[in-house]
Parts: C-alpha cells; sequence; structure tokens
C-alpha cells in the first residue's frame, strides 16, 4: 500500500466518525499499534476547544493502513523513530497531519500481560 493510499484511508476512518457531528474543529484517530494488533479510539474537537471522546467505526482496511504505514516509517530510507501509538488528525478543510508516538508505560504494560499469559 503507498504512502498516499494509507493517509486516504485513516482520513477516511477519522471523517467517518465525526460525521453526524456538527461543529467539530478537528477529528481525531489515534492508534494503539503492537507487532500483532491494532486498536482505534475516536474523539473530535468541538466549538469550544473541547475533546469530546465518540465511538470508533474504523473497518479493517483501516488495520491493514496502520500496518502498511508503520512498514513505511520504519524502512531505510524514511526511517523514523519507532512508535507504538500515533494521533491521526482531520479539519473540516480535509487537511490533516499525523503525530508518531512512544509510549513506554504502555508497552511495558503490554510487555507485563504478555508474560503473565
Amino acid at each position: 500500500m503507498e504512502q498516499q493510499e494509507i493517509f486516504r484511508v485513516l482520513g477516511q476512518a477519522t471523517l467517518k466518525s465525526v460525521e453526524v457531528i456538527n461543529n467539530w474543529k478537528q477529528a481525531i484517530l489515534h492508534i494503539e499499534r503492537q507487532e500483532k494488533s491494532v486498536g482505534f479510539r475516536s474523539s473530535y474537537v468541538d466549538a469550544d476547544n473541547k475533546e469530546v471522546e465518540i465511538s470508533t467505526t474504523a473497518e479493517y482496511s483501516a488495520v491493514k493502513a496502520v500496518k502498511a504505514l508503520y512498514k513505511h516509517t520504519s524502512e531505510f530510507p524514511l526511517k523514523h523513530k519507532d512508535w507504538n501509538k500515533a494521533k491521526f488528525v482531520v479539519t473540516p478543510d480535509y487537511k490533516f497531519k499525523i503525530e508518531y508516538i512512544w509510549d513506554q508505560e504502555w508497552q511495558d504494560e503490554i510487555d507485563r500481560l504478555n508474560k503473565t499469559s
């Protein structure tokens, strides 16, 4: 999957979550990525600049897009810092940005749970 297609799929997943919301400033798809799994949460920023959690409607194509994105960001020469979370933000004028995050505390908890199972 090419990078443009990856961002298109993630953008659609993000916008689908806010399609029934009026007056939003940002739609946000929170991504949690592990080696064998991907999870999503959605939120939006309202007219009062408050972030409001909403139900997520991401489909399997979004999971595939995240896996492809990780592959793209971890390959040379595009190598990016390692990440296990990301924040994909879309504005009403369809501009987007993505923030890659490494959450060590979350990773430690996942590793601890994997050892006990």
